[in-house]
């Protein structure tokens, strides 16, 4: 059985979660933190923030899941998240 959830594409979790299989967003999480994280680093340097906007994608990502086109691509749609996060966080701090 975990084999089998570990050889869905990405876009077939979003589905299971979509029709109300909430703990297949475990996996997502688990394919993209480090990603994401790593993504991040390209814009802060504090890994508290990191965290904390890879945190926000996240919940982000959840509460928007069931506006996600399962027919297009997982990865896309989570970097856009993340880029605008992101941005709003260096604005954020550009303006204190």
């Amino acid at each position: 059985m975990e084999a089998s959830r570990e050889n869905l594409t990405d876009e077939e979790i979003v589905k299971k979660v979509q029709l109300g299989g909430i703990e297949f967003f475990e996996l997502l999480v688990q394919r993209y933190q480090e990603k994401l994280c790593r993504y991040a680093r390209k814009f802060l340097f504090n890994s508290t923030d990191i965290e904390e906007i890879v945190q926000e994608v996240f919940i982000k990502t959840y509460v928007n899941i069931k506006s996600f086109n399962s027919s297009l691509k997982f990865s896309s749609w989570i970097y856009r998240i993340s880029h605008n996060e992101l941005v709003n966080a260096l604005k954020k701090k550009i303006s204190r």
